[in-house]
């Protein structure tokens, strides 16, 4: 997989060293995860490991805070427990680099840690375990050292009612009122009236992703690039010859986004339109190659680079990723 996007986030590992952030490897832990836990979903993987990704580069964008491989960690874990899969969560962290998490957060481990602390607590500590649990997530620390969970434990303990303190209420949490909004290809084409783009799905010029809601409004495109070469002339072909080819797969993907826009603010989701695209020429290196007469990986990549180029320039909305193959 080549990314093309513009800009490269860069994350610091618990040794010291920086790498580009990779959204791949993220999407294959993500499946991974969801698949021993009993809930394989591809989909879900790519949707969450997109939102990470453009969650990272807002980040990079507004603030000049150095990301950590934790950062990565943490938000993923975070958008795996907003979506109810506590499984899937842990599954997630045991495939975590070595030292990214010191102290996975979750109850009963917390208890067991909390017993070797405080032995003789008795029944106390399954309430302060709960509370420095839900302390914990309340200020966002999905992963905490020991010293921080010992220090908490011991002012909830010492403010018991037991030993002359006052109760302290448990933080409150209240749960997302919007619900759940799954967008299948078909309910995304329903408002599409657009006779050339119909075409362009019916015939796989242009492939749609169903939309998860729940995880980030993104619609994302898959193009078949030797879908538009078919009515071109033989023989090598240019960039010239090729870009009004490419300008109307663009006019294609921006009459799908209306529609998929529609569709979305017809469920009741129009607080997330217009949505965020992304894009991904599914066979370029094999079009570059044969139809390109591109004969090494580095020309392959260049000239993937300026087609992907020529559609971010004619869609009314530039994706936040574009990626080829």
């Amino acid at each position: 997989m080549i990314e093309l996007s513009e800009n490269t986030v860069l994350i610091l590992d618990p040794d010291g060293r920086t790498a580009p952030f990779d959204p791949d490897l993220l999407r294959s832990r993500l499946e991974e995860a969801l698949r021993v836990s009993g809930t394989p979903d591809s989909f879900l993987a790519s949707d969450i490991a997109l939102a990470v990704d453009f969650a990272l580069r807002e980040r990079v964008r507004t603030s000049p805070d150095v990301l950590r491989s934790a950062d990565v960690e943490l938000l993923t874990g975070r958008i795996l427990s907003d979506l109810g899969l506590e499984d899937a969560v842990r599954a997630f962290r045991r495939t975590a680099p070595a030292g990214t998490v010191s102290f996975v957060v979750e109850i009963q481990r917390i208890r067991v840690f909390l017993e070797t602390q405080f032995p003789g607590s008795g029944t106390a500590l399954d309430r302060t375990a709960k509370k420095v649990f839900h302390t914990l997530q309340s200020i966002g620390a999905e992963a905490a050292k020991p010293a921080l969970i010992t220090e908490l434990a011991r002012h909830f303990l010492l403010s018991a009612p037991e030993n002359g303190g006052k109760e302290f209420p448990e933080p409150v949490f209240v749960a997302r009122t919007t619900p759940p909004c799954f967008l299948s290809t078909d309910d995304l084409l329903a408002p599409l009236k657009d006779p050339e783009a119909q075409a362009a799905v019916r015939e796989r010029i242009v492939n749609l992703h169903p939309i998860d809601l729940r995880i980030f409004p993104v619609l994302r495109f898959d193009l078949r690039l030797t879908g538009l070469a078919r009515d071109l002339p033989p023989g090598p072909l240019t960039e010239l010859s090729l870009a009004p080819a490419l300008y109307r797969a663009a006019d294609v993907m921006d009459s799908l986004a209306l529609a998929a826009d529609a569709a979305c603010a017809a469920a009741g989701h129009e607080t997330d339109t217009p949505l965020k695209t992304a894009l991904h020429l599914m066979d370029a290196s094999v079009f570059t190659h044969d139809y390109m007469g591109c004969s090494s990986e580095k020309e392959m990549k260049a000239c993937a680079a300026s087609l992907a180029g020529i559609l971010r320039s004619a869609l009314s909305r530039v994706p936040i990723r574009v990626t080829c193959r």
